[in-house]
């Protein structure tokens, strides 16, 4: 059960003083059981806030990143239409669970409606435990993932893609979204779908998370060279060393909506 919004920071403090998501995002590192280890993930500078909006067409749907200004709170679809957008996001799972569309419905309703700053984050009780609620959570696709000749620039999703499938793509609602310009210095942990599968995703709705192979596509690492650190790790696991842990700048985000 989520309990009331009890405390709610802000994007970002132009002091720095205090917290905001700039700054937790700022803290998030990979894995440390990996060669990665405590390595930061995000350059605060490349953070930017962006509405992500469902765009039809007589032939298909995407979902399309814009720009937002100084002073937006309206979530209107066709003013933010009107701007240039940033991107195309893709995204990386292949399913959604049936709870974890209650609880992002739940939370959006209840929750981030409520913030005086969307793209700012809130933390609110529930069981005891403290949990912190962030908008989704984008990244520019790393040069490895990108198509030769990149037309726009193309985005996945990090975190959120139930919040997404939920209110954007099912309800066509534009939500405010974080997301770094600039692709970190490693690649995702999971290969992307292309910008035209957001249908077979909200498609895919069950009851149990499948088996990993049927989630998404993890990324394969090769090993040139005897004596890496992941040279004992088995080469189905080495993926995680590209794991993005977002409880390391956030704590307690109460777990993934589709691990039930």
């Amino acid at each position: 059960m989520i309990g009331p919004l009890v405390d709610q920071f802000p994007f970002a403090h132009s002091d720095g003083a205090a917290d905001s998501t700039v700054t937790a995002l700022g803290r998030v590192h990979y894995a440390t059981q990996y060669d990665l280890g405590r390595l930061n993930v995000y350059d605060p500078a490349t953070l930017e806030r962006v509405w992500i909006v469902r765009e039809s067409s007589h032939v298909s749907s995407r979902l399309l990143l814009y720009p937002v200004f100084d002073g937006d709170r309206s979530d209107d679809s066709i003013g933010i239409q009107t701007r240039a957008p940033i991107g195309v996001l893709r995204p990386s799972q292949r399913y959604v669970t049936t709870s974890g569309l209650v609880r992002a419905r739940v939370l959006s309703d209840t929750v981030v409606d409520l913030l005086n700053d969307r793209w700012g984050y809130g933390v609110v009780e529930s069981d005891a435990r403290r949990i912190r609620i962030t908008p989704p959570i984008l990244e520019r696709m790393h040069p490895v993932d990108r198509d030769v000749e990149e037309e726009s620039a193309d985005f996945i999703v990090c975190d959120g893609n139930h919040r997404i499938v939920e209110r954007v793509w099912r309800r066509r609602l534009p939500t405010a979204a974080v997301a770094a310009i600039e692709a970190p210095a490693e690649p995702y942990y999971i290969l992307p779908l292309p910008e035209t599968a957001w249908s077979l995703v909200s498609d895919a709705e069950v009851g149990v998370a499948p088996a990993r192979d049927q989630k998404y596509t993890v990324r394969g690492v090769e090993l040139t060279l005897p004596g890496s650190p992941l040279w004992h790790v088995p080469a189905s696991e080495r993926y995680r060393r590209y794991f993005r842990s977002l409880e390391t700048g956030f704590d307690d985000l109460g777990g993934q909506a589709g691990s039930d």
